[in-house]
């Protein structure tokens, strides 16, 4: 049932999505079809990205939720439409992942300029198959990264 805060949080989130989607650069992503397309890439991975921001776990929540986006989420998001499953599943599918990563690594960076990123993790160290290494976003810059010998 939504409540009169959920509503409010939602057109939070969809204030925020919509001022920062526009600083990902979705539309400098190379689109890997050719043809006639009835969707942009751009709008495409911009759905995508609110729906991770709405915890849809799949491309059928995904398609229900642009459904139901009220008139004024689809207008602050510029998402006209309902955007089927399938229409999204086949260019993500074809998409190469280094675009997306270099759109990711600038977003990240961009938060953490605006002081937006909280770093509340209480470990410094991580350790994966024996391998140790230390996080950069804790540490000193200058602080050489130190990898511990497999002792077997």
């Amino acid at each position: 049932m939504k409540t009169i805060s959920n509503l409010r949080v939602t057109r939070q989130t969809v204030g925020h999505l919509a001022a920062r989607t526009a600083e990902l650069g979705l539309g400098n992503v190379p689109d890997p079809r050719t043809g006639k397309t009835n969707w942009k890439l751009s709008t495409i991975l911009k759905a995508c990205v609110v729906g991770m921001a709405a915890g849809c776990k799949g491309l059928g929540e995904l398609e229900d939720l642009t459904a139901s986006l009220s008139r004024g989420s689809r207008k602050a998001l510029q998402l006209w439409r309902r955007l089927p499953d399938t229409t999204a599943r086949n260019p993500l599918c074809r998409l190469n992942p280094d675009h997306l990563r270099k759109m990711l690594h600038a977003s990240v960076r961009n938060a953490q300029r605006r002081k937006q990123l909280v770093h509340d993790f209480p470990l410094r160290v991580a350790s994966l198959d024996g391998k140790v290494t230390s996080t950069w976003l804790l540490d000193d810059p200058k602080a050489k990264v130190k990898f511990a010998k497999n002792k077997r």
